[in-house]
């Protein structure tokens, strides 16, 4: 476990999928993840990659041939090197290996950047295509926060393109779908996720969202850029929220060949693809 500290904040980042496990402040002692209860979901912050979500049939085509690739990726069961920088920041790096190439054909470098300061913790993303052809992944985040029921989620601007998923399949019937209040404000609801409901923001117009407490009191923002899809999810009755920001093919097209995959990042050789979330506390 590698331990980043500020002076008001603490974090911790396992070296196995460079998974956040811990943001808390110092003097309240306020934990802001989810510690992992397997009454409901034993993650924290998983990171998503070379896939997001589950890949239709769980393979995928490439010039010719098929490869099987898990729900989300296999970043989240790697071990990643890392190079600590002072006590508040540390880069996780994983490359191809052996194991890898079985599902996904390509020579990468990926690293993330956890920066600490007083009262935020930036991630940064880096898929960096090491190899002589295109690229072709995707790449999400997956943190769960700390929540209760009768809190809220308010996004930055109105959004009305949501797909609300039982299981797989979206909702259709229209006295059951999913409206914001205001188009802005998830409330968190008792039934909001029962019977393994989600709910999915296509082309978000919001880059941020900010956690309101019962009393509609301000006390987390992600800030998290342009990205294909924003996940939200959790489990019936459980005191947190995962607010998941995607880029990349979300498998709702049913298409197997991975060049030809709806939004897919593509990154010529000897090019990147970036992005970051930033954590905020208040």
């Amino acid at each position: 476990m590698i331990y980043l500290n500020s002076s008001t904040l603490t974090a911790s980042i396992n070296e196995f999928g460079a998974e956040l496990t811990s943001l808390k402040d110092k003097k309240t002692g306020k934990e802001y993840i989810w510690q992992g209860d397997p009454k409901y979901w034993t993650g924290h912050a998983p990171i998503l990659f070379p896939a997001v979500g589950k890949v239709f049939e769980d393979s995928y085509l490439y010039k010719g041939r098929t490869y099987n690739m898990p729900k989300h990726g296999f970043a989240a069961s790697k071990l990643f090197d890392f190079n600590v920088v002072g006590e508040s920041s540390v880069v996780m790096t994983l490359i191809q290996d052996e194991e890898t190439r079985a599902c996904f054909p390509f020579d990468y470098s990926f690293s993330i950047m956890f920066s600490l300061d007083e009262k935020s913790l930036r991630v940064s993303f880096d898929v960096t295509n090491e190899g002589k052809e295109t690229m072709y992944c995707s790449l999400g985040f997956h943190p769960g926060y700390n929540i209760n029921i009768g809190s809220s989620v308010e996004f930055e601007k109105p959004e009305k393109r949501i797909i609300y998923y039982l299981g797989e399949t979206p909702i259709t019937d229209p006295d059951k779908m999913l409206h914001f209040r205001e188009d802005r404000y998830l409330d968190i609801e008792d039934n909001t996720f029962d019977g393994d409901k989600t709910i999915v923001i296509e082309n978000p117009d919001s880059t941020k969202v900010v956690l309101m407490d019962e009393n509609g009191k301000p006390f987390l923002k992600h800030e998290f850029g342009k990205n294909t899809v924003i996940w939200i999810w959790s489990v019936s009755g459980a005191p947190y929220i995962c607010i998941e920001p995607w880029s990349g093919s979300m498998e709702r097209f049913r298409i197997k060949e991975l060049e030809k995959k709806n939004d897919i990042i593509k990154i010529d050789p000897g090019k990147k693809y970036m992005t970051e979330s930033i954590i905020s506390v208040f």
